[in-house]
Order: structure tokens, then sequence, then C-alpha cells
């Protein structure tokens, strides 16, 4: 048995869907765009990590019995897109975009948002790849308009669905080949 080892994001891809009951992959064809490319992470700054979980232990008063319960923590994936597309912020924000004179396009952010489900694909650059079901992404703005500050949109990523580690995919390829 060799050591998994997992290096650098390649591509992460989400698909939105209907239920955030969803337990199963989105499935795709060459044909159609169920997965869409979440944008350009910025280096350095994707991060897979479960939060401590909750463990509580039970004590009997009148004997030595024990019981004790445990709850796992969220598992998120915090990063940062890049320079983000107005579809892009439509697509985690929400809003609406329009197009005006001359097919300029403007995107208005909505002042309630509400987080949409999203099945999720990591690709590494080297490594196993990461499949989750259902998740949230829960975005916010950094812009910095300083001379070399450029607009990021922090994100944080609960992966709610059962989470796949799979050595099963072709990283040039995409998800729409792994069902």
């Amino acid at each position: 048995m060799s050591d998994v080892i997992s290096i650098g994001v390649k591509k992460i891809y989400v698909s939105e869907i209907a239920d955030w009951a969803n337990t199963v992959m989105p499935v795709s064809t060459s044909s159609d765009e169920v997965w869409k490319d979440l944008g350009d992470v910025y280096e350095d700054t994707a991060t897979l990590e479960d939060a401590d979980p909750e463990i509580v232990t039970h004590k009997s008063e009148t004997s030595s019995k024990k019981i004790v319960t445990s709850k796992a923590g969220d598992c998120t994936l915090t990063l940062s897109l890049m320079d983000p597309s107005l579809d892009q912020l439509q697509r985690y924000f929400g809003g609406t975009i329009t197009t005006g004179s001359g097919g300029k396009k403007s995107w208005t952010r909505p002042s309630n948002w509400t987080p949409k489900p999203f099945a999720l694909y990591i690709v590494p650059e080297d490594g196993d790849a990461v499949m989750n079901p259902c998740c949230g992404i829960t975005p916010k703005f950094q812009i910095s308009y300083t001379k070399n500050g450029i607009m990021l949109v922090p994100m944080t990523i609960t992966l709610t669905g059962d989470t796949t580690f799979t050595e099963d995919y072709d990283p040039d390829h995409g998800p729409m080949y792994h069902a």
C-alpha cells in the first residue's frame, strides 16, 4: 500500500443541485454543462479541514458505567477566488445580471442572500480527487483598492454529504467522466 500524497489544486468544479439532502454526485455528459469551474483559486488559500468533534462522556453516579457520544465537526474547504467573473458572483451570491448599452453586463448584489446547495469535485495537481454530493458555499468580499490590490472572494464551503477521496479520476477531463 502506498502513501496518499495530495499536492496542490488543479481545478475545483461545482454543480448546482436541487436538494440539501442530495447523496449522489451529479452525472453529466459531454453535451451538457452540469459541472462548472469554481473559478481561479488564489495561490495557497485552499484548505480542507475538519473542525474538532464534540465528545461527551456520561458517567453513572452509582457505578463505573460510562457512555461516550460523539458528533463529528464540520468539514470545510476554505479558499479565496481571485478576480471572479460577474457570472461567478451571481452563482455564489445570487442577484441579477443585466446587459446594458453596448452589451456591457452589470451585476447587482442582493441585500439578502440565501445559500444554495452544490456538489463539489476537487482535482489536485497530484494525488486523490475529492468528491462531495452536497455542500454549502458561503462567500464574502475582500477587495483591496490599493496599488497592488485585487478582488478576492473568500469562501467557506461546508461539506454536508459523505466525502469520497478517489484515485479513479481523469485530471484532464474533470468530473463529467466520473459519476
